[in-house]
């Protein structure tokens, strides 16, 4: 007898599979456009990295007069940039940035997570690096 398979490592595996990145200009404003639709865990370390900017600038003082979208701009854009940054002149770029990537934590042990999960290890799924039998 196989084992029943989990809807919700389906359902997560479908919404992985569906995360993309877009990137366009439009024609009659001349914007450059970017549409990133992602699953859950991925939202999750965008939202956290995207807020830790956004706290952070609001701390500073440094964006007093700005309006909220450019405030909100600017904090995409360090999230962005965050763990890039140029290295020699025409030599591209490094993306170790020196900081720490962020990442998800496992509620069970409060670690980062890897792509197995704790309860099911038939499917591909977020899972605590701590060995769990």
């Amino acid at each position: 007898m196989e084992p029943a398979i989990d809807p919700q490592v389906v359902e997560y595996l479908r919404q992985r599979d569906g995360s993309k990145v877009r990137r366009w200009r439009d024609v009659e404003t001349g914007m450059c456009m970017t549409l990133i639709a992602l699953d859950p865990i991925r939202d999750a370390m965008l939202k956290t990295a995207f807020d830790a900017h956004l706290n952070a600038l609001r701390a500073d003082g440094s964006t007093s007069g700005m309006a909220w979208r450019q405030v909100e701009v600017e904090a995409f854009m360090r999230t962005i940039a965050g763990g890039v940054r140029p290295t020699q002149a025409g030599a591209g770029i490094s993306v170790t940035g020196g900081r720490r990537p962020i990442s998800v934590i496992c509620v069970i042990c409060g670690r980062p997570l890897m792509p197995t999960c704790h309860r099911s290890r038939r499917m591909p799924r977020p899972r605590c690096r701590r060995s769990v039998s």
